[in-house]
């Protein structure tokens, strides 16, 4: 064994130990901005919300929120689900009007809005 190669063990064990800090932090409501990798995605801060990023997200909001999975958008002041309003639809894709479905929401029209009805906050965009 080279001298150098406990190097990146000891680097992947600390990164491995720094994002199971930052997931109990999460648990525990403390968010660290901009955003951080966490034991089952990610997630990004955005002023009063937050998005949740990953696929596990779903499973997550399903134990922790008790309630549908609504897109990740998470307010980070009471923890509840942030309402997002969008625009009118545009016209599909080129691949979905050429080929079929592209594999996302591509006729979702511009986001408009961000909202926390609980809290009584509504981020509008322009």
């Amino acid at each position: 064994m080279k001298l150098g190669s406990r190097a990146p063990l000891a680097y992947h064990r600390a990164k491995v130990a720094q994002q199971h800090q930052d997931t109990l932090d999460y648990e525990n409501r403390i968010l660290h901005s901009p955003g951080r990798a966490i034991d089952w995605g990610s997630y990004t801060v955005h002023g009063r919300y937050h998005v949740i990023h990953n696929s596990h997200a779903a499973a997550y909001d399903a134990v922790k929120h008790r309630g549908a999975y609504e897109d990740g958008v998470i307010c980070s002041t009471c923890w509840e689900h942030a309402s997002r309003e969008y625009g009118p639809d545009v016209p599909e894709c080129h691949t979905c009007s050429d080929w079929g479905g592209c594999g996302s929401n591509c006729t979702r029209g511009p986001l408009l809005s961000v909202a926390c009805k609980p809290c009584g906050w509504e981020v509008r965009f322009t």
